[in-house]
């Protein structure tokens, strides 16, 4: 799962992420490739997005935005390169 919460550090530029270089706990700022996005809801009803990224090599992983923006044009889509930012973290053993 990818935390959205670290404020984007003015000295740093985006790079291509790879996937087999994330460590849990690792702060991560860079580009993937959202093969699929999927809204969902929570138990409580709350909106949330299942996304499938991909890196460079053809490597994936499954991350959860919880709490996206409202506007639609804020969200990441499917099918183009998403900036991400935030925290490598384990959800639910995965």
């Amino acid at each position: 799962m990818l935390n959205q919460t670290l404020h984007k550090n003015q000295e740093t530029t985006p790079e291509f992420l790879t996937i087999s270089d994330m460590n849990v706990n690792s702060n991560i700022f860079g580009w993937l490739f959202a093969a699929e996005v999927i809204s969902r809801k929570t138990n409580s009803g709350k909106l949330f997005l299942d996304l499938r990224l991909r890196d460079q090599r053809g490597s994936e992983i499954i991350a959860r935005y919880f709490d996206p923006p409202r506007l639609e044009t804020h969200l990441p889509q499917e099918g183009r390169v998403v900036l991400l930012e935030g925290i490598v973290e384990e959800y639910r053993g995965q």
